[in-house]
């Protein structure tokens, strides 16, 4: 089953609000959407601004 995460980040990748889990439908639009195999703690990961891809700070 596959993790969703919906995030906005500042200017340099960093995190700044996030809305993740199994069976979610955000209230509103937000920067970015990935999808995760497995559940990840979003606390731990930044956006690179250059690739957009998520990745381990």
């Amino acid at each position: 089953m596959g993790y969703l995460v919906f995030c906005d980040t500042d200017e340099l990748g960093n995190i700044t609000d996030a809305y993740a889990g199994v069976n979610i439908i955000p209230s509103r639009q937000y920067d970015y959407f990935f999808y995760m195999p497995n559940e990840i703690d979003i606390m731990q990961y930044k956006v690179d601004m250059e690739s957009r891809q998520l990745i381990l700070k």
